[in-house]
């Protein structure tokens, strides 16, 4: 009874990755959305653009600060600006003590 089961199962292994997939995405959405809901704050959405003309990838945020925020604790969070790429160094290396704000 097991295996004819699995055969059944494996064949439709299409369907179920589909499944899967779009559960996942919708979990993700769904985490996303709760949190904006939640949020102490603004919460905004990643805007993408084109390479420069200067070439290679550039990123670039303002007031940054960390998504899990501790709800009741406003303005406890010191929010943070980053350049990377273009003018500014391709990369950092963040270091500092466990606790010692490196996401926030």
């Amino acid at each position: 009874i097991m295996q004819a089961l699995v055969r059944k199962f494996v064949g439709g292994r299409t369907s179920w990755a589909w499944a899967v997939d779009a559960v996942a995405e919708l979990d993700a959405l769904m985490s996303l959305a709760g949190h904006a809901l939640n949020a102490e704050g603004s919460v905004c959405r990643p805007t993408l653009v084109a390479p420069s003309a200067q070439g290679g990838p550039v990123f670039v945020a303002r007031g940054l600060r960390h998504p899990a925020g501790l709800p009741g604790r406003s303005g406890a969070f010191v929010p943070n600006n980053i350049n990377l790429g273009g003018a500014a160094p391709p990369f950092i290396v963040l270091t500092g003590p466990n606790m010692g704000g490196k996401s926030t």
